[in-house]
């Protein structure tokens, strides 16, 4: 089976275009909301394409004349291709007004909303080697993180100046931003897909017989196409408004063209926390997650605990109050002008990545025009992200290979650009959050074969906040004189209270010494669910559990820490495991310390690699 890992890969060659998330009408009898269809076949009849990922941000809320139901749909689009063959299709349950929204949005909101994992070590006991103990916390915090990307589909161009069919109508029609635009309808799905071929937009077999479905709907149809003479760096967000009352994922059309496990983020600003009424929401187990390692599997936990549910699932990462997310929209001319002073590349960088910036969307664009990577460290194997991120390592270390890395360094211009690319652009989203109560971000991992109904997401005001913050207690059990601070067993407790006693992994050298790093054996965690609990979520109320692993995963871990603690007892002679476990005698010594930190600066390094 593809592993997750290779779905990522993968996506460095994909040809991708991301998709969108709609509302859907109040009668959810017959709701029904779209995606965007594939591309042509290639000679082989298979699709060049697939999307893997997608983003988008929903805004919900209510007309202040009428009181009715609203929403603002941003849907990130990244393409790679021909300019001439990017187009995109979506049916949509009410006549919307179109927008263009920008990159930046998403380049600032997803790493703000990300879950982080972090440990905060201590010692209990007294290690072998250097005395006294400690519960007193020495390592900074090592971090994780899930990622996020985004992915679609691409279409075929056609004659711009074809005709409308008499029995479609063209609701709108003209340029919106880089997008040549239409909104169309009909009641005649066969008129309508002549209709799209006819003005360039293939639809495959498969895609017709969604569309008949959408049509009976009444649903109207958002197409748009890159204008003459743009090329696609010219590709911006679309942002859809509309009356309705919730949100929804469309997922159906996106099955014919996605790759296995597609990672989906949803962004919801509203009146409360936003749920997924007709998917389930999942708890994560986090006791399964390698802590040690900033969270690496994450992404697997998460796509194993949505197969629990059945493959219609999602987990809320972070929910919080909005207003709080509001100075990542806020860059003051202050920090402005002191951008414009900075001497040098290295200086400028670190303190824009210091403003929580990362080289990528919109800034890297600008990164690319006004300090782009020299080509002799290109062809030296040098990323743009090592680049940008170590620039100091290449432009002005005396044994560095410079290689031209910033020659001709303008700092006002640099920052003139981003001003207009990325700082302004900003400022605009500030009153979204200003103005909505929660923010909430859903995620989840589904395949073609699950996409069979689309999400709905509405907002309730009785759950409480998710933190994307994941604080645990690591305490090395160094028992009295047991162990070695190198060889001792180590205990988390999680932030849901379960708790894990991890061993040394085997073949760890017999000499301790402060810069040794322990690695641990994670025994038969990888058994376990992925998911704490399931609900079926309600608009009024806390909703009926779906799925509930937390009795099986008690006793799993109940069974593996007695597992751990006897085999530690075994290895020190007997009787460890209650000196182990004992109460820490408070003596903190450097040495100790010092230890600790050189494992936690070992680690750092090697996430930075």
């Amino acid at each position: 089976m593809t592993t997750r890992l290779q779905t990522r890969t993968r996506r460095l060659w994909i040809l991708v275009v991301g998709f969108f998330l709609i509302a859907f009408p109040t009668v959810r009898s017959a709701q029904a909301c779209g995606g965007f269809f594939c591309d042509r076949p290639g000679s082989g009849g298979q699709l060049p394409i697939a999307q893997s990922a997608e983003n988008v941000l929903f805004v919900l809320d209510k007309d202040p004349q009428t009181n009715l139901g609203r929403v603002e749909a941003h849907i990130q689009i990244i393409y790679t291709g021909a300019a001439d063959q990017f187009s995109w299709v979506v049916p949509v349950t009410a006549t919307p007004t179109l927008d263009v929204g920008k990159d930046v949005l998403f380049d600032r909101l997803e790493p703000a909303t990300r879950p982080r994992y972090q440990l905060n070590f201590s010692v209990m006991g007294n290690c072998q080697g250097f005395g006294g103990g400690t519960e007193d916390s020495f390592l900074p915090a090592c971090g994780g993180s899930s990622a996020s990307s985004n992915a679609g589909a691409q279409l075929p161009s056609g004659d711009a100046s074809a005709v409308d069919m008499p029995s479609v109508q063209v609701l709108f029609r003209g340029n919106v931003g880089p997008y040549d635009s239409a909104v169309i309808k009909s009641d005649d799905p066969t008129a309508l897909e002549v209709w799209l071929n006819a003005n360039g937009y293939f639809v495959s077999t498969d895609a017709s017989r969604i569309i008949a479905d959408y049509v009976a709907a009444k649903s109207s149809f958002v197409a748009l196409r890159l204008r003459q003479g743009q090329d696609t760096s010219a590709i911006q967000p679309i942002v859809l408004r509309f009356a309705a009352d919730e949100g929804c994922l469309p997922l159906k059309l996106t099955a014919i063209a996605a790759t296995p496990d597609v990672r989906i983020n949803v962004w919801v600003l509203g009146s409360g926390r936003a749920v997924p009424i007709n998917y389930a929401e999942i708890g994560l187990n986090f006791a399964k997650l390698d802590w040690f390692n900033g969270g690496k599997n994450y992404d697997q936990i998460l796509g194993q605990a949505a197969d629990e549910a059945g493959g219609n699932a999602f987990a809320v990462e972070d929910a919080q109050d909005a207003a709080g997310l509001t100075p990542l929209f806020d860059i003051s001319p202050t920090v402005v002008a002191n951008l414009r002073i900075q001497p040098n590349p290295g200086a400028y960088l670190t303190r824009l990545f210091g403003l929580g910036f990362t080289p990528q969307g919109a800034l890297l664009q600008v990164l690319r025009q006004d300090l782009p990577l020299p080509a002799a460290l290109a062809a030296m194997g040098v990323t743009e992200s090592d680049y940008y991120q170590n620039i100091y390592k290449f432009a002005f270390s005396p044994s560095g290979p410079d290689a031209g890395a910033g020659d001709n360094f303008d700092a006002q211009k640099l920052t003139d650009d981003l001003n207009q690319a990325v700082f302004l652009p900003l400022e605009a989203f500030a009153p979204l959050f200003e103005n909505h109560r929660k923010l909430t971000r859903l995620a989840t991992f589904i395949s073609p074969d699950e996409m069979n109904t689309d999400p709905i997401f509405i907002t309730s005001s009785d759950l409480p906040d998710v933190s994307p913050n994941h604080l645990v207690s690591a305490t090395i059990l160094c028992g009295n004189g047991t162990f070695d601070i190198c060889h001792a067993p180590v205990r988390l407790q999680t932030d849901d209270g379960a708790q894990i006693v991890y061993p040394v992994a085997a073949g760890a050298p017999a000499t301790c010494s402060p810069q040794m790093q322990a690695t641990y054996d994670r025994g038969d965690l990888d058994n376990l669910p992925g998911s704490t609990v399931g609900f079926a979520r309600s608009a009024d109320s806390d909703g009926t559990i779906s799925v509930d692993n937390r009795a099986a995963i008690a006793a799993a871990l109940t069974k593996h820490n007695a597992n751990v603690m006897t085999t530690a007892s075994a290895a020190a002679g007997g009787g460890a495991a209650c000196s182990v476990t004992g109460r820490s005698r408070h003596s903190a010594l450097p040495i100790v310390a010092l230890g600790v930190l050189a494992w936690a600066a070992r680690r750092r390094r090697r996430r930075n690699r």
